[in-house]
């Protein structure tokens, strides 16, 4: 059966967690980060890290060769370039063109298994988080691609939040559900029922057709939305004075559970050729976040304070 994940991130927790066994017992680790911590906090913190422990996480019955991701981002862009997808893929992802590229040929290889699945009635397996609208709108085509097929369309719903002793924790989306928190949710898995199947596909053909610059999950829908939906949560991040790029952006990304940062910062880079923020330092080496930036506000206002003086 296909496991179908639709990032590489969520695969590769799944595939993970997949060679674990409920109770086994792990290494402790032989590297770790311990940012700002003083000589005894990381000398603590290095010990702890040593520590073997034991997998928490319930035992999955699946093989790693059976999951395939499949990230196609269908929450961005015109939906025009289906099925490969490559315009949408390579204005997101046009830093990495070679992460791009395997992006491709991966989701090319996985559209030809799952079209082999639905020639041979096999069953596929859909993990989904219900919040994120690059998930449902996955599964929304999953529906409409495999329409007619004659075996059952499974659908994990992953957790959106888990509390653990003192603390509790959101998931953004499904690469930030812990791999050992994999095989609970496996437990829950729902068979897709045919008129959900039916309705799904419909809403899928819905959403292709007006084909929207974005798709967002919005009161419990996919909703078809302007290429500027998510900037007030953007414009929102930028603090008075300079700020790093990343900052904003990870502020943002904070109110925005399944949203992209790579969304994010294509529209910074427009609000920038707008002129409504403006660069101060450029961005370091290869990571395009690192920029500086401040509001153009702020120079308005002293513009003006210059003028009374």
């Amino acid at each position: 059966m296909i496991e179908l994940c639709f990032s590489e991130s969520l695969a590769g927790s799944l595939k993970f967690a997949s060679l674990m066994r409920k109770g086994e017992t792990l290494a402790g680790c032989t590297a770790f980060a311990a940012l700002g911590a003083t000589h005894r906090e990381r000398a603590q913190a290095r010990r702890e890290a040593r520590k073997p422990r034991v997998w928490p996480g319930e035992t999955l019955d699946l093989s790693p060769t059976d999951v395939r991701p499949l990230t196609l981002a269908l929450d961005f862009g015109p939906l025009d370039d289906l099925p490969e997808r490559r315009g949408a893929l390579e204005t997101l992802f046009g830093d990495f063109p070679e992460a791009c590229e395997t992006i491709l040929r991966t989701n090319a290889e996985t559209l030809r298994l799952l079209a082999e699945a639905k020639k041979a009635a096999a069953p596929v397996r859909a993990w989904i988080s219900p919040h994120d609208p690059g998930d449902v709108c996955g599964l929304y085509f999953l529906c409409d691609f495999l329409a007619g097929a004659g075996a059952p369309l499974y659908v994990v719903p992953l957790p959106a939040c888990e509390a653990r002793e003192d603390s509790f924790f959101e998931y953004r989306g499904g690469g930030d559900v812990p791999p050992e928190a994999l095989g609970a949710a496996a437990q829950k898995t729902e068979t897709l029922s045919p008129s959900a199947w039916t309705a799904y596909a419909f809403l899928w053909r819905a959403l292709w057709e007006e084909s929207a610059p974005l798709r967002a999950y919005v009161n419990g829908r996919i909703l078809n939305v302007p290429e500027d939906f998510y900037d007030f949560a953007l414009r929102r991040s930028m603090p008075e004075g300079e700020f790093l790029l990343a900052q904003a952006i990870g502020r943002a990304l904070n109110e925005l559970p399944g949203v992209s940062d790579r969304l994010l910062f294509l529209r910074a880079q427009e609000m920038r050729r707008r002129g409504e923020i403006i660069a101060v330092a450029p961005p370091k080496d290869d990571h395009p976040y690192s920029g500086t930036f401040r509001k153009k506000a702020q120079e308005k206002s002293g513009a003006a304070s210059h003028a009374r003086l």
